[in-house]
């Protein structure tokens, strides 16, 4: 499950990325509100899925970097409780529990070096425009399979729950 931020906040991203580090598929940029692991697309669960609505419109912007390991990432400011209260309805929807802190963030790019460090330095004090999240997604990952993501449903929110 995933909310994709829209084109001109990732096109002002990408300009904002020094030279040099090799990104992830940029069409395949998003924010993780769930991981389900294999999900068939039946009826059940996109039903469950259909009924979610977010309570408030919920307005994030990418903000700051770091890494973890080899993956180099960019967060999230803004409206993240809402983001959170977004996935816990998710979660609930689908019956299921993830008990971990929810840490949102966009992974650019699995990389080590001085070009990592280089982007985590440029990026840290970065704040991309806002923006109002209009939909979440099912997400398929094909990455043992050649990479990339699929998004196999999505759905609007509506304010006022």
């Amino acid at each position: 499950m995933a909310v994709h931020p829209p084109v001109a906040a990732v096109d002002h991203l990408r300009r904002a990325i020094p030279p040099g580090l090799r990104l992830t598929a940029v069409e395949g940029w998003h924010l993780t509100l769930a991981f389900l692991g294999e999900v068939p697309q039946e009826p059940p669960v996109l039903t469950a899925l259909g009924a979610v609505r977010s309570r408030d419109p919920i307005e994030l912007r990418l903000r700051g970097a770091d890494r973890f390991q080899n993956a180099v990432w960019v967060g999230v400011g803004g409206d993240v409780s809402g983001l959170a209260r977004l996935r816990q309805d998710v979660a609930e929807a689908l019956r299921i529990t993830d008990d971990r802190p929810f840490r949102p963030h966009l992974t650019i790019a699995y990389a080590r070096g001085a070009a990592t460090d280089g982007t985590v330095r440029a990026l840290t004090d970065y704040a991309g425009p806002p923006w109002t999240v209009s939909a979440f997604a099912l997400v398929r990952s094909h990455h043992q399979t050649g990479g990339g993501y699929e998004r196999r449903a999505e759905w609007g929110l509506s304010g006022g729950r």
